[in-house]
């Protein structure tokens, strides 16, 4: 009964996020073609990527970041002990789903382009898997590189969400990365509005 309610939860969760999504907006696919056009004040709280070249982006979206993943830890709840996550799987479901939230795939870098430059930024985002008796929780760290010290945007607090333990890891992680791409996609429209 505990996993069919976890598993309910998560699916509503993900129905509205899913009719929220920027990607089924109109209004949103403008805002992203046109960084200057207003966007409501969000809130931000929220991982990989896809291989383009990074000149790709340079002229469509100039000063946007570009993200790319630094990693992705998970944390034994017992031991405290950190250890890499290296699942292609949950790589290749997170970079996915940042895709469907509405961030253009030419700003989703498979790793860092080494020409990150104030006028040509990138954020890295790393991951940290915590468990806990109720549930899973993600952090997900925004660093930007290079740092900018004017930046209206904040990177100083992790943006984090968690769920109810699934029947498996799998479903797990990807309600999880479901999550984590809607708040990035919010930091995302922070940048945009910005500009």
């Amino acid at each position: 009964m505990k996993s069919l309610l976890s598993a309910t939860v998560c699916g509503v969760l993900a129905l509205v996020l899913f009719l929220a999504s920027p990607a089924r907006s109109s209004g949103a696919a403008a805002r992203i073609a046109n960084p200057e056009a207003s966007t409501p004040a969000l809130e931000a709280s929220a991982p990989a990527s896809t291989g383009d070249t990074p000149s790709a982006s340079t002229g469509a979206h100039p000063n946007l970041p570009r993200y790319y993943f630094g990693g992705y830890i998970t944390v034994d709840e017992k031991s405290g002990e950190t250890k890499d996550l290296h699942d292609q799987n949950q790589h290749n479901d997170l970079v996915a789903k940042i895709k469907e939230s509405g961030i253009p795939q030419e700003r989703i870098l498979e790793r860092d382009p080494g020409d990150c430059l104030q006028a040509n930024p990138c954020e890295e985002l790393s991951m940290r898997e915590e468990t806990t008796p109720n549930g899973v929780i993600l952090l997900t760290t925004i660093l930007q590189k290079p740092t900018i010290a004017d930046s209206k945007v904040a990177h100083n607090t992790p943006l984090k969400n968690q769920t109810a333990k699934k029947d498996n890891w799998y479903y797990t992680r990807s309600c999880l990365s479901k999550n984590a791409s809607y708040l990035l996609w919010i930091h995302d429209q922070q940048h945009q509005s910005a500009h």
